[in-house]
């Protein structure tokens, strides 16, 4: 189970924060067996949180949305039987994150590893719908500056620690 763990933080998880818990939860050398094994790259540890401070554009619309939250856009992730799990929480955690709409998944599926996802009887009408097309979280930020604009997509990118941030 805690391999299993392991692998999950090492493929998924958080560049800054997977090797850390890694290390503690199991050491470095079942760390770096793991991630050899799976045939993936140990974690980068070059991960300078300082860069990610908001600046006024980013700012203000973190500020926006949240003073407009009651006015929330209904954003659904589209998905169909066989959906690629980490295509959708990647969009549905980003759309969420604009403080500008609220996302859930289009309908109920089960993703091509088995995951169920449940939707309820009745979903909220949507005002939007977005692909969940890949797990890179760079093209769900530029379909966001496309509906909200640049500021807000610096805003969710500056909340993931993603470096869209630093390069607008």
């Amino acid at each position: 189970m805690l391999r299993l763990f392991v692998f999950l933080l090492v493929l998924f998880g958080s560049p800054a924060l997977a090797k850390p818990l890694v290390v503690i939860l199991a050491g470095e050398a079942v760390m770096r067996e793991t991630a050899a094994k799976l045939g993936v790259p140990l974690p980068v540890q070059d991960h300078d949180g300082a860069a990610f401070r908001a600046g006024t554009d980013a700012a203000m619309a973190g500020l926006s949305g949240w003073a407009n939250a009651w006015r929330a856009e209904k954003v659904a992730v589209r998905i169909t039987n066989g959906f690629d799990e980490l295509a959708f929480a990647t969009a549905l955690d980003a759309w969420s994150r604009t403080n500008r709409s609220e996302a859930f998944a289009s309908q109920g599926a089960v993703s091509r590893h088995g995951l169920v996802m449940i939707a309820p009887t009745r979903l909220p009408h949507a005002a939007r719908t977005v692909e969940a097309r890949s797990g890179d979280p760079a093209s769900v930020l530029e379909e966001i500056a496309g509906a909200y604009g640049k500021p807000t997509a610096r805003y969710v990118a500056l909340t993931l620690e993603h470096p869209y941030w630093l390069k607008l």
